[in-house]
């Protein structure tokens, strides 16, 4: 299970060719997954353009009407390091880390003019296997409005994915490395569950909810709830 605790693409500075002067490319980047890029064009290419030299080996994609996704690695000196084809099954990639990464460019391809939620680059946090099978779960947000005659309103939101998750530790360091990741979140991250069978529960934009830690015989118990993001 990774979590990609540090987005690369939030800190970076962002290109597009052909973006719809509604919807800018740095809406890949806002907390909100639906405040998404839209282009002009059925094809484009967002660039994402590094400060220094960074270490990356996932990438993430959300929200997106794109049927085919192509990103290119560079580094400082525009030379390529390296091409991936990113999944649009699945929406998330994760390779050998590639180092002296100073931009990366997407391609994207789709039926009609292209959007694109939330764009996830980094190098992803490795976390310890729940300790038993994972529980899929919704949480259904919709309004329901009933009279005492049987008369019926819906006002129907989407299910939200929701992930209970049970975790222990035998290291108090591995511990405290992972409360730090978490107390410093300030908003959703993408989470993949299975990065070896992503078809499982492919990766989503996720908030994760801590529980408070229990330590019993050197282990060091917690949970977490993760819950999809919109």
């Amino acid at each position: 299970m990774k979590v990609l605790f540090d987005n690369l693409v939030n800190t970076a500075t962002l290109a597009a060719l052909h973006a719809d002067g509604s919807y800018p490319v740095t809406n890949i980047r806002h907390v909100f997954l639906k405040k998404a890029f839209r282009s002009t064009e059925a094809t484009d290419t967002i660039t994402v353009t590094f400060a220094a030299d960074k270490i990356i080996d996932s990438a993430y994609l959300a929200f997106t009407n794109a049927t085919a996704v192509t990103m290119r690695l560079y580094n400082v000196g525009g030379t390529l390091l390296s091409t991936k084809t990113i999944p649009v099954a699945t929406l998330g990639l994760n390779f050998t880390a590639i180092s002296a990464v100073r931009s990366v460019q997407v391609d994207l391809t789709a039926a009609v003019d292209v959007y694109l939620g939330a764009l996830g680059i980094g190098f992803a946090y490795t976390m310890p296997d729940p300790v038993h099978d994972w529980e899929p779960g919704f949480q259904d947000n919709s309004d329901f409005q009933s009279s005492d005659d049987g008369q019926n309103l819906i006002n129907k939101v989407a299910w939200l994915g929701k992930y209970p998750m049970n975790f222990f530790v035998q290291s108090v360091a591995k511990w405290l490395e992972i409360r730090t990741l978490l107390s410093v979140m300030e908003r959703p991250v993408f989470v993949d569950f299975f990065e070896n069978a992503k078809s499982i529960i492919p990766p989503f934009y996720a908030v994760i909810v801590p529980s408070n830690p229990s330590k019993s015989y050197n282990v060091i118990r917690f949970s977490l709830e993760i819950t999809e993001a919109r």
